[in-house]
């Protein structure tokens, strides 16, 4: 007993120590509402992301729309900019390792933003043999550590490799087909 007393003496100056009668302080956490008299362009958010700059995108139904704080840049289709998005119903967005954005669409497929140059380019992921009429639905969109992007459709896995800039389908196990409708839709 006589070799633990600093043990008791330490236990004994912890409870009167000022501190342990404290009461923990309650945070009260604000929150501030985006809607369309803000500048988000459709009230349906379909994905909501942060960059690595700090900016928020909202995939919407009308456009992508990037948010600093203060104000909204929305990204539409523009027949006269070859550089705009393809498609104004924005499905997904996600960021890879280099900092671009890549937007699913409901109608045009994928895209991808180069935040540097401001500019959306049309990204084929499915073959370039079958054209549009073949295009997979995308269903989810993911990025990860190593730079690749994968792409969920109804008719599969897919994916985009950042060193040779080609994309890699996946089949199942089972070997199925993209006809079959068994086991095919990949969603996130």
């Amino acid at each position: 007993m006589v070799r633990h007393w600093h043990y008791l003496l330490l236990g004994y100056l912890v409870l009167l120590s000022p501190g342990m009668w404290l009461k923990a302080q309650h945070r009260k956490m604000q929150f501030d509402h985006i809607c369309l008299k803000d500048g988000l362009p459709h009230s349906v958010v379909a994905k909501i992301i942060q960059d690595k700059e700090g900016f928020l995108w909202f995939a919407t139904g009308n456009g992508l729309a990037r948010y600093d704080g203060y104000d909204f840049t929305v990204y539409r289709p523009d027949a006269s900019d070859p550089y705009s998005i393809k498609d104004a119903n924005i499905r997904n967005v996600v960021q890879d390792k280099a900092g671009n954005l890549w937007i699913a669409t409901a109608f045009e497929g994928l895209n991808k933003f180069d935040r540097y140059r401001e500019q959306f380019t049309r990204v084929n992921y499915w073959g370039k043999d079958q054209g549009d009429r073949g295009r997979p639905i995308i269903t989810s969109l993911m990025a990860d550590t190593e730079g690749n992007v994968w792409i969920g459709t109804n008719q599969g896995l897919y994916c985009r490799t950042p060193q040779a800039s080609k994309t890699i389908r996946y089949l199942s196990a089972s070997g199925w087909k993209p006809s079959t409708k068994t086991g095919r839709e990949i969603c996130g």
